[in-house]
């Protein structure tokens, strides 16, 4: 179906990339882009959202990543973010979606509310990073620690290339994040993923060295490379 361009709204307003002549937004896409995309909705006092994005998130530009992903690496916060979509083709009440839960609360902010959420079992958060809930099993049955067996129960299930990663953001929680029971749970799930795979953890000093945002030592560390 053609849309009609409406010009005076460009998609890259310092010019597209490669040179390329700047494009513009269908008219279609202009109502909502000033609707919900414009930094003047956001400062409107009359925007209902203002408050709480001023109060939650701190400013308009407030990052949904927590405050100590700004200590690892730009590939390490990478690595992450690549490792927060789900499985496809798993059901929503799958093991491996749940333990996605807690992955995400453990460096994502919680959007319902601005909180941070470590602990496993906290209300909130939602079906994106909401708490552990299976099998009505909770803390005092040690539902985070029989997670790593649950995993690996049901990993034949599982896409090899979902599981890589996961495995690489477990990896970067196990070594760097700052609660000591949130990198030890993580730590031990990388280390029973690599060993039921019968390979090696990787050291922390070689993923400092590998995702260290050196090309070099990124491309030293890789067989084979993208580009």
């Amino acid at each position: 179906m053609n849309k009609k361009i409406v010009t005076g709204i460009p998609c890259f307003p310092n010019g597209a990339p490669n040179g390329q002549p700047r494009a513009e937004l269908p008219n279609f896409l202009v109502d909502i882009w000033r609707r919900n995309g414009s930094k003047d909705y956001y400062q409107d006092a009359t925007n209902p959202w203002r408050d709480v994005r001023e109060e939650v998130r701190g400013s308009p530009g407030r990052s949904v990543l927590q405050d100590w992903t700004t200590d690892v690496t730009f590939m390490m916060q990478s690595v992450l973010i690549a490792a927060v979509r789900g499985p496809d083709g798993i059901r929503k009440d799958h093991p491996v979606k749940v333990l996605c839960r807690y992955l995400r609360r453990c460096f994502l902010i919680c959007a319902f509310d601005g909180a941070v959420r470590w602990s496993p079992y906290e209300s909130g958060g939602g079906s994106f990073t909401g708490p552990l809930n299976l099998q009505g099993l909770g803390p005092n049955e040690g539902h985070l620690d029989k997670f790593i067996e649950i995993y690996l129960h049901h990993v034949d299930e599982l896409p090899h290339h979902f599981q890589l990663h996961l495995m690489h953001a477990a990896e970067i929680l196990g070594y760097k994040h700052p609660d000591d029971d949130v990198r030890k749970f993580w730590r031990t799930f990388y280390f029973a993923i690599v060993n039921d795979a019968h390979l090696k953890p990787e050291p922390e000093e070689a993923m400092d060295r590998r995702l260290g945002d050196t090309e070099k030592a990124w491309r030293d560390a890789e067989v084979v490379t993208a580009l």
